[in-house]
């Protein structure tokens, strides 16, 4: 991921430099999208989710060192995409769905629980929100975004 953009993953160094900033995800239109945040020693590691849809990798920046996780879009066939407007709002609300599922929503996102928060968590997180956007892109305005179970959760 490093190797290949330099320029966003120091991007979004700069933006983990800013205060209470825990974590930071961009995402990619058809490439997928990338989560990075600070690495730390102690945080909690339950068994590996194995997955080929999200890479893994450290990177250090200016004496910093930061975990980045990419996760490759849903592929989904050319003829079946009818509209691709709100596929980038309709996977920040698969995320945050996800991540909100795994505590009361009046702390889930809280900065330092996000910057505790487990990486396969994480994973699974970005994982979601790829399905929701690959199921939106494949209809028409609100009505193409599914319902909350209708989605297979990671």
């Amino acid at each position: 991921m490093y190797r290949e953009s330099p320029v966003l993953v120091h991007s979004m160094s700069a933006l983990l430099g800013l205060p209470r900033a825990q974590v930071v995800i961009t995402t990619l239109g058809s490439l997928g999208s990338v989560l990075m945040r600070q690495k730390r020693e102690n945080r909690k590691r339950p068994a590996e989710m194995t997955s080929p849809q999200v890479e893994e990798e450290e990177v250090a920046i200016e004496g910093r060192v930061f975990q980045v996780l990419r996760c490759k879009a849903v592929s989904v066939p050319k003829e079946k995409i009818v509209d691709t407007t709100g596929a980038g709002d309709s996977f920040v609300a698969g995320v945050l769905s996800s991540l909100l599922n795994e505590r009361e929503s009046s702390k889930a996102l809280c900065s330092e629980w996000l910057a505790d928060l487990a990486t396969e968590r994480l994973k699974a997180a970005l994982i979601n929100g790829s399905e929701v956007a690959a199921i939106k892109i494949q209809g028409s305005g609100i009505d193409a975004l599914p319902y909350r179970n209708t989605i297979k959760w990671q």
